[in-house]
């Protein structure tokens, strides 16, 4: 009896050791289990705010990049603004300068007036010259010196065409001498009066020669 207590008591001690082990093993295993779940959960996390610090990162890039490209775009425009701004000064400068060009060297005619009718003696019997003339200028302050000085014109050329024979006028070359001299007369009393000729070109109008 004896010896069967002590091997029941050493039964008991075993069955307390083994289950001691197998509680240590359990223990083991569940706090194996949570630091391996702990360390699975800091790296998702890790993992989670890596992610997120690239995808915020990417944004930011992505919003820089399209922020410099609106400022290149923006600056394009202000460029190509300035340049067609630029573009329409220099056109219209340009357009205003060909109009003062254009204008300096338009063409005026200013007409003698009234027409000249003047006597002289041919040859046979006496006859009249019935004349009307234009001047041509590239000054258009002209008329108003021409009017201011009409009297003094028209004296000197009814006195040049009272010189002229009846036979002289004619012919062309004798019409075209008289027209450069009537030139000359007009430039010299303008020149006298007013300090510049003023005067192209003398064009007769109407020439009646009867």
């Amino acid at each position: 009896m004896s010896d069967k207590k002590e091997a029941e008591k050493e039964n008991g001690k075993e069955d307390t050791k083994a289950s001691a082990g197998i509680s240590k093993k359990l223990l083991f295993i569940v706090v194996g289990g949570m630091l391996l779940l702990m360390v699975v959960g800091i790296g998702a996390t890790v993992f989670i705010m890596r992610s997120l610090q690239d995808e915020v990162t990417l944004e930011k890039l992505v919003d820089q990049k399209l922020e410099v490209h609106d400022d290149k775009k923006e600056s394009h425009k202000e460029d190509s603004s300035e340049d067609k701004s630029k573009e329409e000064v220099d056109k219209k400068e340009e357009d205003e300068k060909e109009g003062d060009e254009n204008a300096a060297h338009k063409i005026i005619y200013i007409p003698i007036i009234p027409e000249f009718v003047v006597n002289f003696h041919g040859e046979d019997r006496q006859h009249f010259l019935q004349l009307e003339m234009s001047a041509s200028t590239l000054d258009a302050g002209l008329d108003r010196n021409m009017r201011a000085h009409m009297p003094l014109i028209r004296n000197s050329i009814v006195m040049l065409l009272g010189a002229q024979s009846y036979e002289s006028m004619k012919t062309i070359e004798g019409k075209n001498a008289l027209r450069e001299k009537a030139l000359g007369s007009v430039q010299e009393i303008l020149k006298k009066e007013t300090g510049s000729k003023g005067v192209e070109e003398i064009y007769f109008t109407e020439f009646v020669m009867q």
